[in-house]
Formats: structure tokens, sequence, C-alpha cells
């Protein structure tokens, strides 16, 4: 039996919907792909092409989450995902696959995750990217999210990240200021 609802949203060639404890190993390999291409300039593609993909982590990941667990999907398969954390206003995960870069899915994803948000009582949401992921950067702030000042640092597969909050006002989205 799954918590997730069994809605989904289609446009362009492109569908969003919760994702279910069989796309994990999927969403492990767009992980892994997404974050070849958006940490090789500071992660050595070696550690990342070494390291375990642990599909039973993304599995307990998608179970613990329900429908705050989202992949969007085309005719290939799972092109990008979101998750986030309600009780704590964030978007905690956001990947595309290198394959559909450029496409507008990370923009949609975000839409859905501040939607959800500000539907259970958040005024503000947050986020955490490491602060050379370019890419990542521009599109949150092409979306309105501003850093805070908030960093995380950590090690990851031996090399250190240095994370940046980011905060958005919901409010933007049901007419405040």
């Amino acid at each position: 039996e799954s918590d997730t609802d069994d809605w989904r949203i289609r446009r362009g060639g492109w569908t969003t919907r919760p994702a279910r404890p069989e796309d994990a190993p999927a969403v492990a390999r767009l992980f892994h792909e997404s974050a070849r291409q958006a940490w090789s300039t500071f992660l050595e593609p070696a550690r990342l092409a070494a390291a375990p993909l642990d599909i039973a982590a993304w599995t307990a990941r998608i179970r613990a989450a329900g429908n705050a667990f989202l992949v969007t999907e085309d005719h290939q398969g799972i092109a990008a995902f979101s998750r986030i954390l309600p009780e704590q206003g964030e978007v905690d995960l956001l990947y595309t696959h290198p394959r559909a870069s450029g496409q507008g899915l990370a923009r949609r994803l975000l839409e859905r995750a501040t939607w959800t948000l500000l539907c259970v009582g958040h005024v503000e949401a947050v986020l955490w990217t490491e602060a050379r992921n370019t890419r990542a950067r521009a599109v949150y702030e092409a979306n309105g999210w501003r850093r805070d000042g908030g960093i995380d640092e950590r090690d990851y597969l031996g090399t250190p990240i240095r994370n940046e909050r980011f905060r958005l006002d919901l409010r933007r989205f049901a007419g405040g200021r």
C-alpha cells in the first residue's frame, strides 16, 4: 500500500507525479549523473564515479516523503526530481538529468514545491546549494530565491562542501509583499 496519490501533471512532453519506491534506481542514477555535471569543477569525477548508488537509501527517502517527493519524466524515463520537507518549509532536493537541462524542469518543480509549502502554512521557504554550483544558483536566483548568509560546511566523498542557504518569500504567490 502506498501513501501517495495517483495524480499527474502533464505539460509539454513531461509528466510530474509523486515518486514510487520502484523509482529509486532511476532516481539514484539521475542523482549521480546530475552531480557529475554540476559538481565536476570542485569534486573529482573519479570520486563521483566510485560513489555507490545506494538504492536502499533512495527507496527509504521516497517512502518517507510520500507526496513530498516528486519526479518528472518523459518517454526516456525520469529526468528530474525534488523532495520537500513540509514541516521545515524546505526544498531539500532538486536535481535535473543533464539530458533535460534547460527544459524548465527545475523551475516547474520549484513552483510545485513552493506552492505546496505555501498551502501548508509557510510564508517563506528555504533551500541549500553548494556555493560553486553556479547553474543551480542561477536557477534559484532567477526564480526569486535570495541568499540569506546561512552556511553549512561538510565533507562529501572526501571533499569539503560549502552549502549556502537561500530563502523565498512565499507570500508573493498569495498577493502579499
